[in-house]
């Protein structure tokens, strides 16, 4: 299965309090969101997120250019979150705007995230909040956020986190190991992290049910549900090979992927991403994902629609995971 890493320049809007209490970050980044946006997201639930918090909040990696701090660690089932707090200690500030057509990816930041935690990962966000949205931040910091969704998991703790090439991005004259980072330091900075490998507040539903897209006949095999994403597993029997060419088909028909709540309010979410084998790795199995604006009690999540079809997922019926 194909993995996917995209970089988030978003910005928080408004000011998020440093603290050590964990899931507090991440609370209040939710928080504000569903605060400053017109959406219904009654159905937000960041009560779960201090359960779910890891143990290495508070963590500090200290050297002469940078200092490096956990603000929060949040992880369910297949979804983790980090919220990284980075200070560029010989610096006035990690702004640097040459361009508006660069703004924010010309600020000073990472060439390079990797580390244990994205093993075995579907996908992962790397997200940077700086002092100019967050007025929370001193000029030389910024916010490191990153998201990963793995199926198989966050059950291997202590997990590590390796960042690289610490610059900033300059289109015409981008030199260093890192993707388009003009490189001021180039560490490693390895960070570990203890999860909390919590899966009482996710759910496995196995559903094993056809679904017919175009002339070929999928299972609907499962359904993986977190309180920050929510992934559909169809699979087909046949000729792996076959995966690439039927792609494009899958994709159009996963558009219309929603989640309803107990009074059928849509669960907001993102863009529907679709990740198979491609032709590298052929494989007969697709993973469709929908990663959710805010959090939701995934028991409260009773129903999804897909492939033109309605799905009851509440706990009474066959439930792999919690009920």
């Amino acid at each position: 299965m194909a993995a996917v890493l995209m970089i988030v320049l978003l910005m928080s809007g408004t000011a998020l309090a440093y603290a050590l209490t964990g899931g507090e970050f991440f609370a209040k980044l939710f928080m504000q969101k569903a605060e400053t946006n017109s959406a219904d997201y009654s159905y937000i639930d960041v009560s779960q997120l201090s359960a779910i918090a890891g143990k290495t909040i508070g963590t500090v990696v200290d050297t002469d250019q940078l200092r490096i701090d956990v603000t929060d660690v949040v992880s369910s089932g297949s979804d983790a979150m980090v919220a990284l707090c980075v200070t560029a200690k010989q610096l006035d500030s990690v702004l640097r705007y040459t361009g508006w057509d660069e703004i924010p990816l010309n600020n000073y930041r990472f060439g390079s995230e990797d580390g244990t935690i994205f093993n075995n990962m579907e996908s992962a966000t790397v997200r940077y909040i700086y002092s100019d949205e967050d007025t929370s931040l001193a000029p030389n910091q910024f916010y490191l956020v990153l998201t990963i969704t793995s199926l198989d998991g966050f059950k291997d703790s202590p997990y590590t986190v390796a960042l690289q090439s610490f610059g900033y991005y300059d289109r015409l004259a981008a030199t260093g190991n890192g993707v388009g980072v003009t490189t001021l330091y180039k560490g490693p900075w390895k960070i570990n992290l203890d999860l909390s490998q919590d899966t009482d507040h996710s759910r496995t539903i196995l559903l094993n049910r056809k679904v017919d897209i175009g002339e070929y006949n999928y299972d609907l095999e499962g359904i993986y549900l977190t309180p920050f994403s929510c992934t559909a597993v169809i699979s087909y029997e046949g000729d792996p090979d076959l995966s690439e060419e039927r792609f494009k088909e899958v994709s159009v028909k996963a558009s219309d992927f929603a989640l309803y709540t107990t009074d059928r309010t849509p669960v907001k979410h993102g863009e529907v991403s679709l990740q198979n084998g491609g032709t590298d790795q052929p494989d007969s199995t697709y993973h469709i994902t929908v990663h959710l604006e805010v959090p939701a009690n995934v028991k409260d999540v009773l129903r999804i629609h897909i492939f033109g079809k309605n799905f009851d997922i509440s706990p009474v019926i066959n439930d792999a995971g919690q009920k």
